[in-house]
């Protein structure tokens, strides 16, 4: 059995959207910070997001629950 996850949680902001696609601004790749060499605004189609959480971390920063796949085609993980 694969132990990795086929999804991968996001924390950030949640910034806008278009009928198929979400910008989401990144600052945690499972709930560890991401690097400061990396692009954190991203776009994801609603196709490769599995959940979003508006303010659900202590903060009030949103999640975002997205396939591992995305994340590794835009270079992420």
């Amino acid at each position: 059995m694969n132990s990795i996850s086929k999804t991968v949680l996001l924390t950030g902001t949640y910034l806008r959207d278009t009928e198929k696609a979400c910008q989401f601004h990144i600052t945690e790749i499972d709930e560890v910070p991401v690097d400061d060499d990396i692009e954190t605004n991203q776009w994801f189609p609603f196709s490769q997001v599995e959940r979003i959480h508006h303010g659900a971390s202590p903060e009030g920063r949103d999640k975002m629950e997205v396939t591992r796949w995305i994340l590794e085609q835009k270079g992420l993980v």
